[in-house]
């Protein structure tokens, strides 16, 4: 390297600087290491002391917290198993207030006990004061009223009424609605005492009996005061401080004498101070320092152990969070300064500093006076050596007194002979080589012309170490590499991926058994890029026959290759656009049928319901005959029984046609789950367990038809009956799913949003392959001839027509999953959905009578007109009938004054009843409208402004009795 460097520069270095220069540079670096190995270990000692002092000052101070705030917990839990189990009743306020006394003088940490119960009384026991005095404090009545506080003997009897606050509930203080909402043991939020000179916090919890009643509110409070003086008593360092804060930045506690709030009697009313607004430099500087770091207290999860600065000194911080399972989330800071540790490491710093550059004088002196000693019988030799160079043969060297100059210069003395000598034999065989060195490079320049010329790369690379030796300008200008880079890379191995290496060395072993082969590799250019090459290979050998070298020369088949992989890309093209369209054919097929059915379904409904209208209200009249014998009216209830199933069925196919008219509003799916499981425990077999799983943490909101929905849940868990014959488990489980834009679908139509996820479950026989492409399809049944093949067919219209999606895993003998997924609202206030007990009777004593007015009945059907007049009459109204709307007009020019109400069908010949209302409302005529219909209705049509109401066919006498009552109402 030192040639390289002279032969670049000229630089010449003198021996004596060679000699002295690097012991200096070795004595500065070894004294400069040392010095700062010194103060190096000086800072470690300090940040392993101070490391050691924040984890020890943090943990007294976590036990400590742990403590304070878990007695108050502790005292509730006491008062509520006493209240729970009847040692002390909520009716006793007087042996409840002895209890508080009692227990108040045990806990000093607590400065106030209390119970508060539903009828809003208090019974409180308390310490006030530096002297600790105690009090107690009771609503008149143990209910809502006057708040009485009084001082206490030391037997616990009251004395002197301290103060007196009209009409206190104790059911409106923020720790009894808290414990009440959240059921369980809680925290209210630390506020300032009226007083305005202390900060408390209290914890409370509600109280049950047996049955699971409220009976009140336990509660105990702390003043945060004590946790000041505590850290306050806390020797940290000579100048260290600690606090205690709230994830808002707001101060809880700290070690210094300044209040967590502002001067009660300050110009501004009083607040409790952020962090970053105390006067303490350590307490702001170190607030503002963990917002800079972590931009909000919140994503301070886990303990931190932190450095930052105050007027360049450093500071060092430990933050840790302090979390209890009733809500308290806050942050323990501890701050210790470097300072108080580094000033004895600075003064041993000076002094090794000191010594250090003594050493370093001394090493240069002797450093000199040596190199003086060795340098003086080699510059002989140097110049010596110098007029040998210039010719001077004769030259010899003078033997000095040092063993190893003097060997040195014998043996340049005996070596100056010997060069002499060879000097003139090298003159003879230069001119020799000369010669030869001429016809070598022609020959040369020869072969490397013809190489270069061609148009296919070529290399030549020996197979023992796999080094390229010779190679074209062709094989440099494909592969992007330089001449020297591709004499330092290995061939093939850095141009070749793994699979072209296996692929070549199966060639060069044909190679070696044939004597030739051709293999299709890609060769890995300098920007790794591909270029697919078909290589031949040939061997070199020597005069003996032996194998010294392989000889490959590769051809650019790029284009053919692309030629070859567009041809196979259009066949794959072709595949999967048959496959497509035979998939699509099949879709279309599919909802053909489905359309065919639905519309099937809506034009037998009306007919269908026509029937049923005249059926139900002639059984429902006919059974409230009082003189009717107990066996016809038997007969009756079941003519109605099979009326109403008979109705539920053309329901089913109009789901399943999503024909039906749904009433939807934000429902919660949870709470309807939880009715259902309820109603399914009582009415499945005992052999079948139900279990409901509830993965979400909040509500699951829906915008559906509760009665739909319930529909979904009956027809599901009745199909997972049939599956257990012999009994098993039906497991429903709820829980969000969010599907983001970029993740492929659950269902092929699923559009990306929030979700809610039902999962139905069973244990069952499963669902067969050639059975589970069908289950959705109606009239398709395995049950036959028990079962209709309609009710997954119900489920799957509901489904769709809420916009959902419905999909099922299934393997036999372990059970079918149905997992249905269902668009999710915001939070909004949710409609309660009531579980409704069926009343199949026919006696319904009390019906909305009428009071003779007279009501316009139009029906193009006879039979069901006939029904309804009847029916009418029944009902205590005078009728008037048309078969349709051109009819009922000129039934209503003529006696208008006297219609009260008109009764319509919706679809007649020649005007239909919405053709009849709007008729109506063209003459300014504001009599009330209620349309009856067979057919499914349309949502456009239950949307016209004006109509009274809409029934469906065949309605009952009390839905007739209460819809007419509720229009002529005034």
């Amino acid at each position: 390297m030192s040639d390289m460097l002279q032969a670049k520069t000229g630089l010449k270095i003198p021996l004596r600087v060679i000699l002295i220069v690097p012991f200096i540079i070795q004595i500065v670096l070894i004294v400069g290491w040392v010095g700062y190995l010194s103060f190096r270990n000086g800072r470690q000692a300090v940040n392993a002391a101070t490391l050691h002092l924040r984890d020890e000052i943090t943990t007294r101070i976590e036990d400590h917290l742990h403590t304070f705030l878990s007695t108050p917990h502790q005292i509730n839990r006491l008062n509520a198993n006493a209240l729970r189990q009847k040692v002390l009743t909520v009716h006793d306020p007087q042996a409840l207030e002895h209890h508080l006394w009692e227990q108040i003088q045990v806990f000093d940490s607590v400065t106030s006990i209390y119970f508060g119960n539903t009828d809003g009384g208090l019974a409180d026991a308390g310490r006030e004061g530096a002297e600790g005095n105690l009090y107690v404090i009771e609503t008149e009545g143990f209910i809502r009223g006057p708040f009485n506080k009084y001082a206490t003997d030391s037997l616990g009897n009251r004395t002197n009424l301290l103060t007196s606050i009209p009409d206190f509930d104790a059911r409106t203080r923020a720790w009894y609605t808290g414990a009440v909402e959240k059921g369980s043991a809680n925290w209210s939020e630390i506020y300032i005492l009226f007083t305005g000179q202390d900060m408390a916090i209290a914890a409370s919890q509600p109280v049950y009996d047996a049955q699971g009643t409220l009976l009140g509110v336990c509660a105990t409070d702390i003043f945060l005061s004590h946790l000041q003086a505590y850290l306050k008593n806390i020797q940290i360092g000579k100048t260290g401080q600690s606090f205690i804060i709230e994830r808002s930045g707001l101060l809880i506690a700290s070690s210094t004498d300044e209040a967590p709030f502002t001067d009660p009697d300050g110009p501004e009313p009083q607040r409790r101070l952020d962090a970053s607004e105390s006067t303490i430099p350590h307490i702001r500087h170190a607030a503002e320092f963990l917002i800079d770091q972590f931009g909000d207290y919140h994503q301070i999860t886990t303990g931190q152990k932190l450095e930052f600065a105050i007027e360049g000194q450093r500071q060092f911080m430990q933050v840790t969070p302090l979390q209890d399972e009733y809500g308290i989330d806050w942050l323990v800071v501890v701050i210790i300064p470097e300072s108080d540790f580094m000033a004895q490491i600075h003064a041993n710093n000076r002094v090794t500093l000191y010594f250090m550059g003594l050493a370093l004088v001394i090493a240069i002196g002797v450093g000199i006076i040596t190199t003086q000693w060795i340098t003086q019988p080699i510059l002989r030799l140097n110049a010596s050596a110098q007029i040998l160079a210039e010719g001077e043969w004769s030259q010899k060297v003078a033997v000095g007194w040092i063993s190893e100059t003097s060997e040195l210069t014998a043996s340049f003395n005996t070596m100056a002979g010997q060069l002499r000598q060879t000097l003139e034999n090298l003159r003879s065989e230069i001119t020799q080589r000369q010669q030869t060195q001429k016809e070598l490079e022609k020959e040369r320049a020869f072969t490397e012309a013809a190489l270069n010329a061609q148009q296919d790369t070529f290399f030549v690379f020996d197979p023992t170490n796999n080094q390229a030796i010779r190679w074209n300008k062709t094989f440099s200008e494909i592969s992007g590499y330089t001449d020297e880079e591709i004499a330092a890379r290995k061939a093939p191995d850095d141009w070749y991926s793994d699979t072209d290496l296996q692929k070549a060395a199966k060639a060069i072993e044909e190679v070696f058994r044939e004597g030739h082969a051709v293999v299709e590799i890609a060769l890995i250019t300098k920007n790794q890029g591909k270029i697919p090459t078909e290589y031949s290979i040939a061997p070199i050998k020597d005069q003996e026959g032996k194998l010294n070298y392989l000889i490959a020369i590769g051809r650019d088949i790029t284009e053919r290759k692309r030629a070859e992989a567009a041809l196979q890309e259009s066949h794959q093209r072709l595949e999967q656009t048959l496959v497509e369209l035979q998939e699509m054919q099949e879709k279309m097929m599919q909802q053909e049928r489905l359309a065919a059915v639905g519309q099937l379904a809506a034009g037998i409904a009306h007919d269908f319901n026509n029937i049923m209208a005249t059926v139900v209200l002639y059984a429902q009249m006919t059974a409230r005959d009082k003189d009717l014998p107990a066996y016809v009216r038997k007969r009756m209830e079941t003519i109605n029984q099979q009326a109403e199933q008979a109705t539920q069925l053309i329901q089913q196919i109009l789901d399943f046609g999503r024909r039906a008219v749904l009433a939807r509003q934000a429902i919660d799916l949870q709470s309807i789950l939880n009715e259902q499981c309820a109603l399914l425990a009582r009415t499945l077999p005992e052999n079948i367990e139900i279990q409901f799983l509830n993965d979400t943490p909040g509500d699951t909101l829906i915008y559906a038809d509760p009665t739909r929905i319930q529909q979904i849940v009956t027809n599901l868990a009745v199909n997972a009956r049939d599956a257990m014959p012999n009994g098993g488990k039906l497991q429903f489980k709820l829980e969000y799913f969010v599907f983001p834009p970029h993740i492929t679908p659950p269902v092929a139509e699923m559009t990306p949003g929030d979700w809610v996820k039902m999962s139905v479950s069973d244990t069952g026989t499963g669902i067969p392959d050639d059975v589970l492409p069908h289950i959705f399809e109606p009239f398709f049944t395995t049950k036959s001839p028990l079962g209709s093949g309609l009710g997954l067919a119900q489920v799957y219209g509901i489904v769709a027509q809420h916009q959902g999606h419905i999909t099922v895993e299934t393997q036999l003998n372990h059970g079918t999953t149905f997992i249905l997924y269902f668009p999710m609202l915001l939070p909004t206030p949710v409609s309660t959905i009531n579980e409704q007990n069926a009343d199949n009777s026919l006696y319904l004593p009390d019906l909305m009578m009428g009071e003779g007015a007279y009501i316009l009945l139009v029906e193009d059907d006879a039979t069901v007109r006939q029904a309804l007049a009847e029916s009418l009459e029944l009902l205590n109204y005078q009728v008037r009938t048309a078969a349709n709307g051109e009819e009922a007009l000129e039934i209503l020019e003529a006696q208008q004054s006297e219609i009260a109400l008109v009764l319509s069908d919706m679809v007649m010949p020649d005007m239909g009843g919405l053709a009849l209302f709007q008729a109506l409302r063209q003459k300014a005529l504001e009599i009330p409208v209620i349309l009856l219909s067979g057919h499914p209705l349309e949502t456009q049509a239950t949307q016209v402004q004006g109509i009274s109401n809409w029934l469906l066919k065949p309605p009952s006498l009390e839905q007739l009795a209460q819809a007419i009552a509720d229009a002529l109402a005034p």
